[in-house]
């Protein structure tokens, strides 16, 4: 299945190398712009079903939750395959490469949900984890939960369209921290102040595996503290994360 981008079908080509379509694929849900971490970790030739096997598991981004996957790519590029996810939903993907800029493109069907969503999947070293836009009123504050993978690390952008003149803070943190984030002093484990509109990116190399909450604060739980003055001095940011892998 996870294997197409790498599929080269020739007289040199032999149904031995099947397990070079096994690793690590990104897997991005166009409808809610976030992804997870495909893990294939079998992939072997049935010359009955003149197709590959393969299984393997899909890590959800937010919770670290492993969900099996299993299924079959065609020798004609074409690939189908179950993943059971929680709550006993199974979804089912069927889909084929995009030649011209050498994508997966999947259609996604879940039991008892007559919605189809679209799917890209690549692989590569870098891949986004879940995208979002915030409009945060002073005195509020919004927060990502990711979670990164063994052998990953974590990264983001930002784009700031909006900010109050005494700036908004982002932090990341680990689940002691954001637990006690507001009411006792545990600090954070990267503290940014963004204070002008525009982009930037951030590779936190220290950063690996576990999970992480990511806030963006416009309260006075933090360091910062907002001015009172009788405005809402919102703020309006796009933030996307990324696990970059470790080489």
């Amino acid at each position: 299945m996870l294997g197409l981008l790498e599929i080269i079908v020739d007289n040199e080509e032999t149904y031995s190398e099947g397990a070079k379509y096994s690793g690590d694929w990104f897997f991005y849900n166009k409808s809610s712009n976030t992804g997870n971490i495909v893990k294939i970790t079998s992939s072997k030739f049935n010359s009955n079903r003149n197709a590959y096997e393969i299984s393997g598991y899909m890590i959800g981004y937010s919770s670290g939750v492993r969900y099996q996957i299993e299924g079959i790519v065609k020798i004609d590029g074409t690939l189908s395959f179950i993943a059971y996810l929680k709550n006993g939903v199974v979804a089912h993907f069927k889909g084929e490469i995009n030649e011209k800029d050498s994508k997966m493109i999947l259609n996604a069907t879940y039991r008892n949900n007559p919605n189809t969503e679209l799917w890209e999947a690549k692989q590569s070293g870098t891949g986004l984890l879940v995208s979002k836009d915030f409009t945060i009123s002073e005195e509020r504050y919004e927060y990502i939960t990711v979670y990164i993978p063994d052998g990953y690390k974590l990264c983001m952008s930002y784009n700031c369209y909006v900010v109050p003149n005494y700036g908004i803070e982002l932090m990341v943190m680990n689940e002691t921290q954001f637990k006690h984030f507001g009411f006792d002093s545990y600090g954070y484990l990267k503290w940014i102040r963004i204070a002008n509109y525009g982009s930037r990116e951030y590779n936190f190399s220290s950063l690996g595996s576990g999970k992480y909450y990511i806030v963006l604060d416009n309260s006075d739980r933090g360091i910062i503290k907002t001015n009172f003055d009788g405005f809402n001095d919102y703020s309006k940011i796009r933030i996307s994360i990324f696990a970059m892998k470790l080489y």
